[in-house]
């Protein structure tokens, strides 16, 4: 009777073990992902409601400033003023509206449209955004990432990313594998104290009591 109390004694200090790691780590995936959400909730497109945009530059037109595929992150600005290098699309009537251009200001117009011209141009722009028209005025800056960003959305690329991430998401851990078919010896024949080995780690069994 006693060896039967001492195997239930052991079963608890080992559920009670693994509650205290489940909720350790719970805690850890917390503080760890509090942080990731708020930099996406921040970092969220316009299309979602959010303040910024991302563009990757595809032509000359605003060399040295920028150069074809750089990846540029701007943020929605209350005023922009002459000077202000801008993202902003072809207002409704225009040539190509619609059009994502990411120019700089080089002059306001009574009306308060802008007139804006490419750092690499000699001429302005025919357009003639507002401020409703601009998504915003550059943050950050990633040299060279848009060439990447390009490649990973190509077909045959996707697919592949696509079926590597599900393989690995549902290829069985060798670790869950073992942990799955080891049962402490002195607890095999205790089915409460099996069940409660569901997440046990097999070096658990090697802890000392």
């Amino acid at each position: 009777m006693s060896t039967r109390s001492g195997r239930r004694r052991r079963a608890t200090r080992y559920q009670r073990l693994i509650a205290r790691r489940r909720r350790r780590r719970l805690v850890i995936w917390t503080v760890a992902l509090v942080p990731v959400f708020a930099a996406l909730w921040w970092l969220r497109p316009v299309t979602l409601g959010g303040d910024t945009a991302y563009v990757i530059v595809a032509g000359n037109s605003m060399r040295p400033t920028y150069a074809p595929g750089d990846l540029v992150v701007t943020r929605a600005r209350s005023e922009y003023i002459s000077g202000d290098i801008v993202l902003y699309r072809v207002p409704r009537g225009q040539p190509g509206a619609g059009l994502r251009v990411i120019h700089r200001i080089v002059d306001v117009r009574p009306d308060g449209s802008f007139v804006t011209q490419g750092d690499n141009r000699e001429r302005s722009d025919e357009w003639t955004p507002r401020a409703a028209n601009v998504e915003g005025k550059p943050r950050y800056i990633m040299r060279g990432v848009g060439i990447w960003l390009r490649k990973l959305v190509e077909p045959h690329i996707l697919a592949t990313v696509m079926a590597i991430s599900i393989m690995w998401a549902t290829w069985p851990s060798p670790r869950r594998r073992v942990r799955d078919a080891f049962v402490p010896y002195e607890l095999a024949d205790e089915q409460d104290a099996v069940e409660a080995l569901v997440v046990f780690e097999p070096w658990e069994h090697f802890a000392p009591s």
